[in-house]
């Protein structure tokens, strides 16, 4: 049936070929290209369809077709592009791209091969064919079958194989994990045992020697050489003494007393003490003037200390220098006036807590 489109703006109605149409011109062709008498397929020797006219005059006559000569000679070199998709046999297709010279297609090839034995030149056309026997085409489809299966089963091989040998490869490092994990047991144990056996316990004399406090090295300005690992330095009252009297000596002196700086520290611990230890007693200044009110000094002692450093009065030795003399504090709590002579060189006590014994701690004492 013929599809009719019409197009504004034209004057004469354009009409598309249907597939019924395109069957009959091919089997119009097909009856100079097939020799019936012969069975054989022939190159067509009459004007070819894609330039004669005389072939598409008789193709109209014969079918009666209102197609003028010009349209079917173009529709001619449409149609052969889609040859390969007519409802024809393979042996029909054959025949017309061997007589008419069209080129085969990709697709086609693959379909006529099975069907036929083929002979295709550079440009694709058919130079000779032969249709195989249905005996022939049976044994063809199995051998392929029997290709195909042979290919699948050598590619599920091939999987089966490397997934077998990762295996292996994973279990060989796995027990060779294991065989290196229980030498290194084996050794760590035999290393140790040696080491029981071979090292000897330290000397006697060595265990009674006591080992000196380096806070007591530094106080005498002894210098040694730094250990591997430095001990801890703790401070002793003595310690802590010896170091207020030092700040005490400096109150008057026209230098800045700066105790929180590790150079004030150096005149006190000598030429050849280490910048470390110079830097801890800066460090310990700052857990000294909390205690300030607990050393063994007398009150105006205290006082002095306390002005001259600018440290923060703790509390209650406050309220008990303010029951002596009158003194004026800051907004930090530190002493900026009070009246000397007032204060007496006495030493007092104050009790920071409850006492638990008969005995009084010397860090109680004001």
């Amino acid at each position: 049936m013929t599809q009719i489109e019409v197009i504004e703006g034209e004057k004469h109605a354009r009409e598309f070929f249907a597939l019924e149409e395109d069957v009959q011109i091919w089997e119009f062709l097909h009856r100079f290209a097939y020799d019936e008498t012969e069975q054989i397929a022939e190159k067509f020797t009459g004007p070819h369809p894609n330039l004669g006219r005389k072939i598409w005059k008789m193709f109209v006559r014969e079918t009666d077709s209102r197609r003028s000569v010009s349209v079917l000679c173009t529709r001619y070199r449409k149609m052969t592009k889609n040859l390969h998709n007519m409802p024809f046999g393979t042996e029909m297709k054959l025949n017309l791209y061997y007589s008419l010279d069209i080129p085969v297609p990709e697709e086609f090839t693959r379909e006529a091969w099975r069907c036929a034995k083929i002979l295709l030149n550079k440009e694709n056309l058919v130079e000779e064919f032969e249709m195989k026997t249905d005996e022939e085409v049976r044994t063809d489809i199995e051998e392929e079958y029997e290709l195909m299966e042979g290919l699948v089963k050598k590619r599920m091989e091939k999987i089966e194989k490397e997934e077998n040998g990762k295996l292996q490869e994973q279990r060989r490092q796995y027990y060779q994990k294991q065989k290196e994990k229980k030498q290194q047991e084996a050794e760590a144990e035999a290393t140790a045992e040696v080491t029981v056996d071979v090292l000897p316990s330290p000397p006697d004399n060595l265990k009674k020697i006591p080992k000196k406090r380096l806070s007591s090295q530094m106080l005498e300005n002894e210098v040694t050489a730094p250990p591997s690992k430095r001990p801890r330095v703790y401070y002793s009252v003595e310690d802590d003494v010896k170091l207020w009297t030092h700040l005490l000596s400096k109150v008057n002196s026209e230098h800045e007393l700066n105790p929180k700086s590790g150079k004030f520290w150096k005149e006190f611990l000598g030429e050849n003490a280490e910048k470390i230890m110079e830097r801890k007693l800066a460090y310990h200044y700052g857990k000294m003037a909390n205690n300030l009110h607990k050393m063994p000094f007398d009150m105006r002692m205290k006082t002095v200390l306390y002005y001259a450093l600018h440290i923060p009065v703790e509390s209650r030795f406050l309220e008990h220098l303010k029951s002596k003399t009158d003194v004026t504090i800051d907004e930090n709590g530190c002493i900026v006036a009070y009246n000397s002579f007032e204060i007496s060189g006495e030493a007092d006590y104050i009790p920071t807590k409850k006492p638990t014994s008969r005995r009084t701690s010397r860090l109680d004492i004001y």
